[in-house]
């Protein structure tokens, strides 16, 4: 008899700890929501209505994983670097090559090469930092020495539904953070 009621009070335990932390968890995803409402409303340009906001997806952001997101930031702009210095370089060739068909007497042609190789350069400096701050993660995430336990921020993923003034419809994702007190962490804001 005595496990019976040891069996009863367990389960009624059980069934309040699984409610109070439903509820927790439901208050914290209400909070979120309430303070991105009021920014996303706060920002809104003028005779554009929201009609509906949708949060996605929350995750925790720690130490470790807000270094992870840095190096894909890192790796982007790698990328969008490389890509500008070729295209800087492709023009520089065609800018020669008329230079070349121009006798050389152009002085056009000249400084404009002159100038896209300046900026070619500019683009391998920022790649070098670029790569050197990558390999500084790296570093960081294979000896461990960054937390991956404690919660920095709330990382959202969501949608805004809006019409225009001309009555379309739009709908617009978003990611945002927030900090552990309810503020939008402003320099992880993004809309596509």
């Amino acid at each position: 008899m005595n496990t019976k009621k040891i069996q009863k009070l367990l389960a009624i335990i059980l069934t309040i700890t699984l409610f109070s932390c439903q509820s927790q968890e439901e208050k914290l995803e209400q909070d979120i929501y309430n303070t991105i409402k009021t920014y996303i409303e706060h920002d809104i340009p003028e005779g554009i209505s929201v009609d509906k906001i949708e949060i996605v997806s929350i995750d925790t952001i720690t130490k470790l994983g807000e270094a992870l997101v840095t190096y894909h930031l890192l790796e982007t702009e790698g990328e969008r670097q490389q890509k500008l210095s070729k295209i800087k370089y492709e023009q520089a060739m065609v800018y020669g090559e008329l230079y070349e068909l121009d006798g050389k007497k152009s002085d056009i042609f000249r400084s404009r090469i002159k100038s896209l190789y300046e900026k070619m350069k500019e683009h391998r400096k920022n790649l070098e930092q670029i790569y050197a701050q990558q390999d500084s993660i790296i570093s960081l995430v294979e000896s461990n020495k960054l937390d991956s336990i404690n919660l920095l921020r709330y990382g959202v993923e969501g949608k805004v539904y809006a019409t225009n003034p001309d009555m379309t419809q739009e709908i617009i994702d978003f990611y945002i953070q927030v900090t552990k007190n309810m503020r939008v962490y402003e320099q992880f804001v993004e809309f596509d």
